[in-house]
């Protein structure tokens, strides 16, 4: 009776969770976000039980950094079990332009493969009949 009230009272709880690790190289003053969301080139994809780390990238802070999030998932916490790895490296196209304006020398950017349009210190919303958004 007394194993048969153990057993009836167990509960099993499950709880699943992604845990996501993001590494810019070349960080422009360009606000993180934007690269993040931007569109941009795969340059490299892989999913499996286990991946392993980048060790062959041109940019070794990227070979760097995949093995520090791969060891942070693995080892980050003994009682989680991982089902699954995915790693990836994209390409994001950053254009820095520089103009002067009424003797100021100013800064915008030119990202993604849509071709958005970062300007925090655009002089006026409306210039020559168009409208920037």
């Amino acid at each position: 009776l007394l194993l048969l009230l153990l057993l009836a009272g167990q509960q099993l709880l499950e709880h699943r969770s992604t845990k996501k690790g993001e590494h810019v190289v070349e960080q422009p003053t360009l606000p993180s976000e934007l690269i993040r969301t931007a569109t941009g080139t795969t340059l490299l994809q892989e999913e499996d039980l286990r991946v392993a780390p980048i060790s062959d990238f041109p940019a070794e802070s990227v070979c760097i950094k995949s093995l520090e999030l791969i060891n942070t998932h693995v080892y980050g916490n003994v009682n989680e079990k991982i089902l699954l790895q995915r790693q990836s490296i994209r390409s994001v196209p950053v254009h820095e332009c520089s103009y002067f304006y009424r003797d100021q020398q100013k800064v915008f950017w030119v990202f993604g493969l849509t071709k958005m349009v970062y300007a925090p210190d655009y002089p006026s919303r409306m210039c020559c009949g168009c409208s920037l958004s």
